[in-house]
């Protein structure tokens, strides 16, 4: 098993999907959220609290890196721990009441109160989600030099424009993505769940799917469209396609879809009438229903990048 795990972790790449530094101008805590991308947060002075839903709010230490696995109800709290929490939708809906982005970089103390984050996704095998498919908790990473280095050039390089940026911050994420798996790996963490996914992610008809869905976001992409790529009953397809990545196969192809959208929308002038054909959803009033409902901002807003957390809202 361990030579196979090896092969998998060798094809891992990580993708780069924003970053920030952010000031906090008034506590909040909110119950809980999602996660679009996986989340890197470190604390820069004032306290901030996690727990998941049910359990009580942790403070991060100052010497801690706080991971967020997308699409993992998380609560998150800043200032204190005590406070009435808001949804996730009422922080969407008034984002600039509460933070603010740094657009100065190094910070100085008095306006280093806050957060920094970085977003970003990590693949194997060209289309696994690795984090999705374990199923991985929030979970706490202690600061390591080589952890706060990588750390802090994806932050830098995001304030500024230089030659191959969008390469250097691509390779720095994924150098950060080798750091997290090594340290998942000597501390054992998690070693059933990668036990249990392990014979799917050696079964070409689950990575045949995933391939298909992400090559094809514009198609029409119904169970039983999947379960003929994979040659299986499009009643078994559901259960087959939850057991391998932790979703219902229309609740994963929504997913792309919105992530998709929502890359095109900061990265392309496209119109938001395009970008919902070119992701499949032919109806445009229903594609910017569904992203207010997912990530609580409209369509149009998503543009700027300085305003979105990438948040994926728990319905």
């Amino acid at each position: 098993m361990l030579s196979k795990y090896h092969e998998i972790i060798d094809t891992l790449v990580a993708r780069f999907a924003g970053a920030n530094s952010m000031k906090v101008i008034q506590p909040f805590s909110v119950h809980p959220i999602c996660m679009l991308n996986h989340v890197l947060i470190r604390s820069n002075g004032g306290p901030l609290y996690y727990a998941q839903p049910g359990h009580e709010l942790v403070q991060l230490l100052p010497n801690e890196f706080l991971l967020i696995p997308a699409r993992q109800p998380v609560n998150l709290a800043y200032g204190k721990a005590d406070m009435l929490p808001i949804t996730g939708a009422l922080l969407m809906d008034n984002y600039t009441s509460y933070l603010t982005p740094l657009t100065q970089l190094p910070m100085d103390d008095a306006t280093s109160i806050g957060f920094s984050y970085i977003n970003f996704d990590v693949e194997v095998l060209e289309y696994v989600n690795l984090f999705d498919i374990l199923d991985l908790p929030t979970f706490t990473i202690p600061t390591s030099v080589n952890f706060l280095k990588l750390f802090e050039y994806v932050l830098e390089e995001c304030y500024m424009e230089k030659l191959a940026k969008v390469h250097a911050l691509n390779h720095a994420t994924n150098l950060l993505a080798v750091e997290i798996i090594r340290y998942i790996y000597q501390h054992r963490l998690f070693v059933d769940r990668l036990v249990a996914k392990l014979k799917y992610l050696q079964d070409k008809r689950i990575l045949d799917i995933l391939k298909y869905i992400n090559k094809n976001l514009n198609k029409d992409l119904y169970n039983k469209v999947l379960a003929g790529i994979a040659n299986i009953s499009e009643d078994y397809m559901g259960q087959y396609f939850k057991l391998a990545i932790n979703a219902r196969p229309q609740a994963y192809v929504e997913h792309q879809r919105m992530r998709q959208a929502l890359h095109l929308l900061q990265a392309t002038s496209q119109s938001i009438e395009t970008i919902s054909r070119e992701i499949g959803l032919k109806d445009t009033a229903y594609f910017c229903r569904r992203f207010k409902n997912l990530f609580g901002i409209q369509a149009s807003k998503a543009r700027n990048r300085s305003f979105i957390f990438s948040c994926q809202l728990q319905e």
